[in-house]
Order: C-alpha cells, then structure tokens, then sequence
C-alpha cells in the first residue's frame, strides 16, 4: 500500500494498493482496475474537499473585499479637502468569526475517504 499521511495533526491516511508482482496476468489486470477506481474515488474526494474549503473561504475574502472597498471611498472622499480632518478608530482590531482558527482539510466532515477496494 502506498499511503498519504498529510500532517501529524490530521487523522485521515489515504491508502492505495499496491499491485502483487507475482500474481497471473487477469489478476494483476482486475487488481490494476481495482487500484486505479480507487484511485480516482480518492483523488475525487480530495478535490471535492478543496472545492468545498475554497467556497467557504471565498464568502470572507468577499467580506473583506467590501470592506477594503468602503475604506476607498472613505479616503477618497476625505482627498484634496482643505479641512482638518480627525479619524478616530478602535483601539483593537476587530474580531471576526473563525479568525485564526484553521482546520486541516482532511479533518473536515465534509471529507469522507474513499474505502479501499476488496478483492
């Protein structure tokens, strides 16, 4: 078997058999089809992963987006005024949901590996 253990802090291995060297050619054949399915289930399952985490992402780099875009049209609005100006913000960042807080992509419940082919 080969096996992908991505990190220490994830639990998920991905496993993909191994083809026998000393087997009749049909048998290699069956278990060279098997792999390769399983294969494809596992590689499957790892992209639907990524697709998923990038969906998510996507909705806060949007959320930022906007506010990177509100800021521009604030300073954009205060240019070339011959007034004084004050700008008063917090003294801490604002927090926002999930920040900070990073998850494997394999140890996510929305990825379910592939299970191995029986032969």
């Amino acid at each position: 078997m080969v096996q992908f253990t991505p990190a220490p802090s994830t639990a998920t291995k991905l496993e993909v058999p191994l083809i026998p060297h000393d087997v009749r050619e049909e048998e290699a054949f069956h278990a060279t089809l098997d792999a390769l399915t399983h294969l494809s289930e596992v590689a499957s399952a790892l992209l639907s992963g990524i697709q998923t985490r990038v969906g998510e992402h996507r909705s806060s780099v949007d959320g930022a987006r906007k506010r990177v875009e509100a800021a521009k049209l604030k300073i954009v609005s205060l240019a070339g005024s011959k007034r004084a100006t004050s700008v008063f913000s917090p003294a801490k960042f604002p927090e926002s949901e999930g920040r900070g807080s990073h998850l494997p992509l394999l140890s996510s419940s929305s990825f379910t590996p592939a299970a191995p082919p029986s032969h």
